[in-house]
């Protein structure tokens, strides 16, 4: 079966962000925060809808506040002002500035070496965790401070800076914010954050690079990137994770400790975002495309080309039917506001892509 999607260019960053690598929602999801490793900065992007949205609103207040006083503006001038609102997307800086490891006032002082990994505050749109190379940090509206990890790597347990982290490449919140999942990245290991306490603990893998699965440090990873909480209708709590790795991803059970394997031998998978219904949505930057998996096919599932190439030496920039777009080292994926299209960071283009998706995919459970 064919789907029908399309892709267009949502952002042309190539004045305003170097390298985009990564990219999370706010909680409310009206801008998206964008991680950019050559500038070592966090931005944010809002797009042009979002512009829209907010002037439709005004206007909307503005006409209901006319119509109670018994005047009315004039119809064209509504026109012409939605029009130049719907007309561009808006980046804004947000920390960091040059390469280095410092906390402090986000734009001035706070430096990043690497940031690859984004998680907003589900409790307030304006904050954010950032994973930078052996660190975790966190951006309360106007600084930066450490929660986890140091200037120098390590894969020791701890507390705050006593804490051994190489290279965060995948974070995501649970309970409200008061605990993070983070994959560790050169330590191919999963590990807990207590956002209050600051403690940090191995909760599956043991250093070995590997594809065995298990119960907590039993299994073993091969360089774990990007996670996802599974969806399912029937799920109703933060219990599973979906964890990209080489060539597969790991799924693990936060509660149990068990890590199994959906095996992509032919993928090399970066980011996905998992639909409503359990169907995944995987963004692959060595193949220059996007697939849709059902995960519950596992261990070996068939991937089907959603978006771009499906091969890894046909790159460029083309917008327009899905399967003829191209994309050059696609590697993070989130939804949009409504969750009927996607955002693809397009690295090496320096763009970030529009993708519609098919709302017979979205609705199907078997692709």
């Amino acid at each position: 079966m064919a789907f029908t999607s399309v892709v267009s260019t949502a952002l042309d960053s190539t004045k305003l962000i170097e390298q985009p690598f990564a990219i999370c929602p706010s909680t409310n999801r009206q801008s998206f925060f964008i991680a950019d490793i050559w500038r070592h900065s966090i931005h944010r992007f809002i797009p042009a809808s979002t512009h829209l949205k907010r002037l439709n609103e005004s206007l909307k207040s503005i006409l209901m506040s006319a119509e109670t006083g018994g005047w009315l503006p004039v119809a064209p001038l509504i026109l012409v002002v939605g029009e130049y609102a719907g007309g561009e997307s808006e980046v804004i800086d947000i920390a960091g500035s040059k390469k280095g490891f410092g906390n402090g006032a986000a734009l001035s002082v706070a430096l990043f070496r690497s940031p690859r990994a984004l998680c907003a505050n589900p409790t307030n749109p304006e904050c954010f965790w950032v994973g930078d190379e052996t660190s975790i940090r966190y951006y309360d509206g106007s600084n930066i401070h450490s929660v986890a990890g140091r200037d120098t790597a390590g894969d020791e347990d701890g507390v705050g800076e006593a804490a051994g982290l190489d290279s965060i490449r995948g974070l995501v919140c649970a309970n409200e914010g008061k605990a993070l999942y983070a994959s560790d990245w050169r330590n191919n290991l999963i590990r807990s954050v207590d956002t209050k306490t600051r403690v940090v603990r191995t909760m599956a893998g043991n250093s070995h690079e590997g594809t065995v699965d298990g119960i907590g440090k039993a299994a073993s990873f091969n360089s774990p990137r990007k996670m996802v909480w599974y969806r399912r209708p029937h799920l109703t709590i933060e219990s599973i994770l979906l964890i990209t790795s080489h060539l597969s991803i790991r799924r693990f059970d936060v509660t149990s400790g068990q890590v199994t394997t959906i095996n992509l031998p032919t993928i090399h998978v970066n980011s996905l975002v998992c639909t409503a219904i359990g169907l995944l949505i995987i963004c692959c930057f060595m193949n220059n495309s996007l697939y849709v998996i059902d995960p519950d096919h596992a261990p070996n599932p068939e991937p089907r080309l959603l978006a771009g190439p499906g091969n890894d030496s046909d790159t460029g920039w083309v917008d327009g039917n899905a399967l003829s777009a191209r994309f050059d080292w696609p590697t993070d994926i989130t939804w949009t506001e409504n969750e009927q299209s996607v955002y693809v960071v397009d690295c090496h283009n320096r763009k970030i892509r529009h993708v519609t998706i098919d709302p017979v995919l979205l609705a199907m459970r078997d692709p």
